[in-house]
């Protein structure tokens, strides 16, 4: 790391913590190198510690293990998502976050009844995640009608989180079914912020 890096990071993510000034992708090929094909049994404990710590890329370390593709989703794992999702307070870790909740999603999607809750959260960034966890929704083959209801719930909310998470998930869908993209813009676009209508309309 470097602390010209972890100066910039710190104030990009308007962080509490502390920064060592590591890339994320370095991060991620240590995580890598060090995980290897360690269970969830070995790694859920090992997240915890890290995500306790009050340091960045520790957290962020913690949340890349879990995200690994060999880590299958699980009660536990979901357990710590939930517990953690509290926590958030930045774009990254929001990001990194997500991936794991989409797989304990996918996996049970009973569990959307807990996410939607996140969506009415006080904290934008746990706002924010709850789309972000269902990108999977917006994909072919699934239904996305629940989610654009949080989306359109949320289209006033001018939280930068918020609003960049709506942008993704409409461009997302706009993938396959413009259409229905197109509706939803029709219908809430004014609504929007411009930085999130022109990622939507991407």
């Amino acid at each position: 790391g470097s602390r010209d890096r972890a100066a910039a990071d710190k104030a990009a993510e308007d962080s509490p913590w502390e920064h060592l000034g590591v890339s994320p992708e370095d991060l991620g090929k240590a995580v890598g190198q060090v995980v290897g094909d360690a269970d969830i049994d070995v790694l859920l404990p090992f997240a915890q510690r890290l995500w306790n710590e009050p340091v960045w890329e520790f957290k962020l370390a913690g949340l890349k293990a879990l995200a690994l593709g060999h880590v299958g989703a699980s009660d536990a794992l979901w357990a710590f998502v939930c517990d953690s999702v509290k926590q958030l307070d930045g774009p990254t870790l929001s990001g990194a976050l997500a991936e794991v909740a989409a797989k304990c999603l996918v996996d049970t999607e009973a569990r959307l009844d807990e996410v939607e809750a996140w969506a009415k959260s006080r904290n934008p960034w746990v706002r924010g995640t709850a789309l972000a966890a269902t990108l999977p929704w917006a994909a072919e083959g699934r239904d996305p009608e629940r989610m654009l209801g949080w989306a359109a719930d949320l289209a006033g909310d001018q939280a930068p989180a918020v609003q960049g998470a709506i942008g993704d998930w409409l461009r997302a869908l706009a993938d396959h079914d413009a259409t229905r993209r197109n509706a939803f813009l029709a219908e809430h676009g004014e609504t929007l912020s411009a930085e999130a209508r022109r990622e939507a309309e991407k």
